[in-house]
């Protein structure tokens, strides 16, 4: 026996206790007396679609909170330094001889002299202004040297700069390091 077959087997005790015309589409369930025609009654009905909704619209929130949560630090090596190498280190890198305008974006100090960073300022930071110039005479990486910059690389630039500037070695010149475990006790705190 099903749920609907349980349900009509008690509209029928039921109608059968009120002969009355008055009450034939009323059902007892569990001591409470319910009408068979209101929607609460049909599968398809307002409440179960409105519970639908209200969880469907309780995941997509909680998906766009997840998606909004606070944005991880920049790993200066795996975002950073490949669109600098990529774009910016032609001119304005290690080689003395291809530099341009005196400038070097490879060593922090550097950049920093001339405010071409200015960590935590985005308006005083001249790389920021050059990357978002329309002008053909100003914007970085220049026309000639068929390099543009994805809008997705711009932002991250920004962060960058907005989140202090920082630099890391290149990940071939880093020591490794042996990682630290927790010291572990056998046989009751004895270690052998």
């Amino acid at each position: 026996m099903d749920f609907g077959d349980y349900l009509t087997s008690i509209a029928a005790n039921t109608r059968s206790l009120n002969p009355d015309a008055a009450n034939e589409d009323l059902i007892q369930i569990g001591g409470k007396v319910m009408n068979r025609k209101l929607p609460s009654m049909k599968w398809n009905s307002t409440s179960k679609t409105f519970n639908l909704k209200l969880t469907g619209t309780f995941a997509l929130l909680s998906g766009v909170f997840w998606f909004h949560s606070p944005a991880k630090a920049i790993d200066f090596n795996r975002e950073i330094r490949p669109i600098l190498a990529g774009k910016c280190f032609t001119c304005h890198g290690p080689d003395k001889e291809a530099r341009k305008a005196s400038l070097r974006l490879d060593l922090r100090e550097a950049a920093l002299e001339t405010d071409a960073l200015v960590p935590g300022n985005l308006l005083e930071s001249e790389l920021h202004h050059r990357i978002h110039s329309t002008d053909l005479d100003d914007v970085m990486p220049p026309p000639e040297s068929n390099q543009t910059l994805t809008p997705e690389e711009i932002d991250l630039l920004d962060q960058w700069i907005e989140s202090g500037a920082a630099y890391d070695r290149h990940w071939a010149f880093v020591s490794p390091q042996k990682p630290l475990f927790p010291a572990m006790a056998f046989g009751g705190g004895k270690t052998r």
